[in-house]
């Protein structure tokens, strides 16, 4: 069984010495956005599940951290997760607390839903990856537009990679000869 660190130096091993600390550079900044957006996405989902829990509480709802901790948890699953919660979340209100707790429920997704769509998701990637809020937004529609739920799962970090690529390619033009020349 290979540990951890050998699988590494043999991928290492495989790189042309050449251009081992070049690729290896690009390695290091892919992995620093992919985990920056790992890490983002369970931020949010924290954030939500307590939003929620919060939501719930001021609404009286009963088991609210519990449903509001399962929203959370959702979340990190774009579109079905959020739709799911919002089924389950709803049917346990509507058994609960009638058509009241129903609107309960609307009023606390649709102000929560609202705030992570604007505030929370792109601000939070933003920082993680290193990109606009604005362009998470951009990257998240475009991403849902052309590629569906595979698409918003790797817009982000497929933007961010993107952007990285595009800054490193206008440094070297900058730098290059025919960019000098008057």
């Amino acid at each position: 069984i290979l540990n951890f660190s050998e699988i590494k130096n043999r991928i290492k091993n495989i790189i042309p010495p050449s251009k081992r600390d070049y690729i290896l550079d690009w390695i290091f900044r892919f992995d620093r956005i992919l985990s920056g957006f790992i890490h983002g996405i369970f931020t949010v989902a924290f954030i939500l599940g307590s939003l929620y829990s919060l939501g719930f509480t001021i609404a009286g709802l009963a088991n609210s951290g519990s449903m509001g901790a399962m929203v959370g948890m959702l979340c990190m699953i774009p579109y079905v997760g959020i739709m799911t919660a919002f089924i389950v979340v709803s049917l346990l209100a509507v058994i609960g607390a009638g058509f009241t707790g129903f609107l309960k429920v609307l009023i606390v997704f649709g102000i929560i839903q609202t705030l992570d769509t604007i505030f929370i998701t792109p601000n939070i990637m933003g920082k993680k990856v290193g990109i606009s809020p604005v362009f998470v937004i951009i990257a998240l529609f475009s991403g849902a537009e052309i590629g569906g739920l595979l698409g918003v799962l790797l817009a982000v970090p497929l933007f961010a990679m993107s952007k990285l690529i595009f800054e490193d390619m206008l440094i070297s033009y900058k730098n290059s000869s025919f960019y000098k020349k008057n």
